[in-house]
Order: C-alpha cells, then sequence, then structure tokens
C-alpha cells in the first residue's frame, strides 16, 4: 500500500497492515507487477492525470485489474444534499461523472468492465486507447450547473433575507434596551425624589413640632 500521508499510513499499521509505503504507485514497481491495483479516492487529487497513469500501465501486467473510486459530480443533488461547499474541496482537484472518467482511461488503454453511480468503478488494462464522445456529457453538466446556480443564488437570497430578519431584530432588541435604560434611570430618580421628599416632610414635622414646643414654653414660663 502506498500514500503520500504519513499519517494515514501510521493509522494503517495500527490496525495491522504491512507493507505500507509513502509516495505515489511508483514505489510499486520493486514488488512486481500487479494483476489487482486499488486507487481509492486518489485521482481527484492527482495534477498529472495522463502521467501518473502512465505510471500505473508501467506496473501492472496485461489485462490487469483497476478498482477505482472517485466522487461523482452527479451525485451532489442526493450525496452531497446540494451543499457545493461540501463537495467541492480545495484538495480535489478534478472533479468527474461516470462518462468523463471512462473517457479518460478509455483514452489511456483501460476498459470499464463495471461501475455504479457513486463510481466504484473496475476497468481492465487492454493497452487499446480509445476515444469516447463526451458532447452529451458537456450538455448535461452544461444544464446541471445551471441548475446548481440557481439553487446557489436562492441559497444566497434566503441568506440575505435571514440577515436582514437579524438585523431588523437587532435594531428592535436595541431599541428595546435603550427603552430599558431609560425606565431603569426613571425609577432611579423617581426613588431618589422620594428619598427626598420623605426627608423634606420629617424635616418639616421636626421644624413644626419644635416651633410648637417653643411656643408653648413660652406661654407657660
Amino acid at each position: 500500500m502506498c500514500d503520500y500521508g504519513v499519517d494515514g499510513l501510521e493509522v494503517a499499521k495500527s490496525k495491522g497492515m504491512q507493507n505500507m509505503f509513502v509516495g505515489g504507485a511508483e514505489v510499486l514497481k520493486p514488488f512486481g507487477n500487479p494483476d489487482v491495483l486499488i486507487i481509492n479516492h486518489c485521482l481527484e487529487h492527482v495534477v498529472n492525470l495522463k502521467e501518473f497513469l502512465q505510471t500505473v500501465k508501467g506496473i501492472v501486467n496485461n489485462n490487469a485489474l483497476i478498482y477505482i473510486g472517485v466522487p461523482n459530480l452527479n451525485t451532489i443533488p442526493y450525496q452531497y444534499q446540494n451543499n457545493l461547499y461540501r463537495y467541492f474541496q480545495i484538495a480535489h482537484v478534478w472533479n468527474f461523472t461516470n462518462n468523463t472518467l471512462d473517457a479518460l482511461m478509455a483514452k489511456e488503454g483501460f476498459e470499464k468492465i463495471e461501475s455504479n453511480e457513486i463510481i466504484q468503478a473496475v476497468y481492465k488494462y487492454t493497452g487499446v486507447s480509445k476515444e469516447l464522445s463526451l458532447l452529451s456529457e458537456y450538455n448535461k453538466t452544461k444544464i446541471m450547473l445551471s441548475v446548481f446556480d440557481r439553487l446557489y443564488t436562492e441559497k444566497c437570497q434566503k441568506e440575505l433575507e435571514l440577515q436582514q430578519v437579524d438585523d431588523r431584530l437587532s435594531v428592535e432588541q436595541l431599541k428595546a434596551k435603550q427603552l430599558e435604560d431609560q425606565l431603569y434611570i426613571k425609577k432611579r430618580k423617581y426613588k431618589k425624589y422620594r428619598k427626598y421628599t420623605k426627608s423634606i416632610t420629617i424635616l418639616y414635622i421636626a421644624t413644626v413640632v419644635l416651633g410648637v414646643s417653643i411656643i408653648l414654653a413660652l406661654l407657660f414660663r
């Protein structure tokens, strides 16, 4: 098994797998020509597909079986719930459909044996290069991208509407907070006023009592 990710190889080793090598298909050359080769979720990360497949052809036997698994552009609506952000990753250099992968492999001398909708495919190396038409795939992809564009536009519009609602709520919350602060200030002023009038009342009563006491004292002296 080979992989460019050292961490992934360490995980494989921890699970009992042996013969782990860092690198691409070229590191398998010293171990002979395999009859079966598994390339699972690798092609979408390879920058130079032609060079990579040339390396693969250089190490496998004639009529060798190649298993390939890649994400399918056509499965975005249900496998990725129309989430383009989840599908279009920076790490993915290429995006495939069944037909585009078939065309790529046929041109490099691989004949399709079996495939399914999520692109788990098996090819046989024949060494005979064939050109497959992708016109229908181009038209279908063009229509699909227009649908994605519409869905993305609708998503952006909904997000904008939600943001506008949030903004209105924020304004109303701010107004409510300002009103609450005003009421709090008024309550504090009212409490101070009551405390002040209470003190004045007590002082007035005390003054009256004192004045009456002085008058009575003068009268009965």
